[in-house]
């Protein structure tokens, strides 16, 4: 995924934000991403190139969570 090489730092220093739109799109994708909802989840959790929000992550983690993502049933803990 072409969002992990943001987030990450391919070629350079990490961009979260460009990361975030990546997941973003990916999880709006009409057959959907249960990896991007819940790295969605992790970035509002953690405010990377996003503000931090709490309840944003959890909603995220739910949504990824209802689609069989096990991380995110973790994370929901």
């Amino acid at each position: 995924m072409e969002q992990g090489l943001y987030e990450e730092g391919y070629r350079g220093k990490p961009n979260l934000a460009w990361a975030f739109a990546f997941y973003r799109k990916a999880a709006q994708h009409e057959s959907g991403c249960r990896e991007a909802l819940f790295k969605q989840g992790e970035f509002y959790q953690q405010g990377l190139g996003v503000e931090k929000n709490v309840q944003f992550a959890i909603r995220k983690y739910d949504e990824s969570q209802a689609e069989g993502y096990v991380l995110s049933m973790n994370a929901l803990k």
